[in-house]
């Protein structure tokens, strides 16, 4: 995450050349005293007005959406799916449920035109769950299942989580968004959407996809594979099982 730093401003007052005891100010001394101290305690004021105005109104907010962002990382380390589900916002979870009742009925035309970190995970459901598991589960349920059965664990020592993965958050009354950065820490031109939901600030997860698709397509080029080959190449390798082509049909 990356910290802003408010920057004090001085403001310096300059004498305008004129001799203060000259007849031109029309001021005594003693009265020149008090003009002084005047100007001085209005400089002061305006500084106070200044440094006011750039306090961040949204403040609080941001650190409440940052905050979710670190929940949803505990909760993956910790394998803590209703901890997961607990910050994800509605509008992730309807994608979630979306891709549930394609893993069950999509047909092969439907899937293989999913993008790549949307292919992965009807891959993973169809592999991993029985029809009658999945026929009992929405997004949320989903969510909460794939989250306590640690799938979602990176052996990555440099996958440092979301919260480490955002900048620049907007925040328009209960909705939001931030900057998605890339590995390099650079703005990949993505953003991620919060949403305010009874009171409390929710992520859509599903935007940090995009991001991976990013990675999947560049991969997929450099090997010279099709990406419906790539991923099932991954998901033999971390699920341990040969999978069939048929994985693409509706599941039986």
């Amino acid at each position: 995450m990356r910290r802003n730093q408010l920057r004090g401003r001085h403001i310096s007052v300059r004498e305008n050349g004129h001799n203060l005891h000259s007849p031109k100010t029309y001021l005594y001394a003693d009265e020149m005293k008090h003009h002084q101290i005047l100007v001085a305690v209005v400089l002061f004021l305006i500084s106070l007005l200044g440094l006011a105005g750039c306090e961040d109104p949204d403040a609080a907010e941001k650190d409440a959406i940052m905050d979710s962002l670190r929940q949803l990382d505990q909760a993956n380390i910790d394998c803590d799916g209703a901890a997961a589900v607990a910050v994800m916002s509605s509008e992730g979870i309807a994608d979630y449920t979306r891709l549930v009742n394609l893993a069950l009925d999509g047909t092969r035309v439907e899937v293989l035109g999913l993008e790549p970190s949307e292919l992965m995970q009807v891959l993973q459901l169809r592999n991993r769950l029985t029809r009658a598991q999945l026929e009992q589960m929405d997004g949320a349920a989903y969510q909460e299942y794939a989250t306590s059965e640690c799938w979602y664990i990176s052996d990555d020592i440099e996958d440092v989580g979301y919260e480490w993965s955002v900048d620049d958050i907007k925040v328009y009354g209960d909705l939001a968004h931030a900057a998605i950065l890339d590995e390099d820490g650079k703005d990949s031109g993505l953003v991620v959407e919060f949403a305010k939901e009874d009171g409390v600030w929710k992520v859509n997860e599903f935007c940090f996809h995009r991001l991976y698709d990013e990675w999947l397509y560049s991969y997929a080029g450099q090997e010279g594979m099709e990406m419906a080959d790539l991923l099932i190449a991954v998901e033999e390798l971390e699920w341990g099982n040969p999978i069939r082509r048929s994985i693409w049909e509706p599941m039986r």
